[in-house]
């Protein structure tokens, strides 16, 4: 067999082309997506679909600049919404990641400063028979299932606000 450069040249130039029709496309994707429009105390912001933007837009609409507000599994909306998070921790994960530790100052931090909402991911809520090797996020999620309600209905992607409970309820 002999080396065609004219055949590899070909396949490059195939495979350039393709990019190139992916990128124009994601291009005309991005440009023409629905975005929803926010005026928030970090300014007018537009969010994409793709992303929680009900959620961020009812927190929106239901806090204030200073307050606090725990989002547990990134810290996305705190500049954005000028809330501030009530622990020393801003990202949860239910892996191996988020050590133990983590999640006992979490809950501590939850206990000593609650905030009134939790942007929650409901996928946290698994029976300890159903969680994986590495998972230490339990104590965390029964602290936020006794202490907080679910507001609303949740995303396609399992996240929800939850509120604090009256300590009546």
């Amino acid at each position: 067999r002999t080396f065609r450069p004219s055949i590899v040249r070909q396949g490059a130039r195939s495979c350039a082309v393709i990019l190139a029709a992916l990128g124009a496309f994601n291009a005309y994707r991005f440009q023409t997506d629905r975005y929803r429009e926010m005026d928030t105390p970090s300014g007018k912001v537009f969010a994409s679909q793709f992303v929680d933007a009900e959620l961020i837009e009812w927190l929106n609409d239901h806090t204030e600049g200073g307050d606090y507000v725990f989002q547990a599994y990134g810290p996305n909306i705190y500049f954005l919404l000028g809330v501030r998070n009530p622990t020393r921790h801003s990202q949860i994960f239910m892996t191996d990641y988020t050590r133990p530790e983590w999640i006992e100052q979490t809950v501590a931090d939850l206990r000593r400063n609650p905030p009134r909402y939790i942007l929650w991911d409901n996928s946290y809520n698994v029976p300890d028979q159903q969680r994986k090797d590495g998972d230490h996020t339990k104590p965390l999620a029964d602290q936020v299932m006794a202490e907080y309600r679910p507001v609303g209905t949740p995303t396609k992607n399992l996240t929800q606000v939850w509120e604090r409970k009256n300590p009546n309820e």
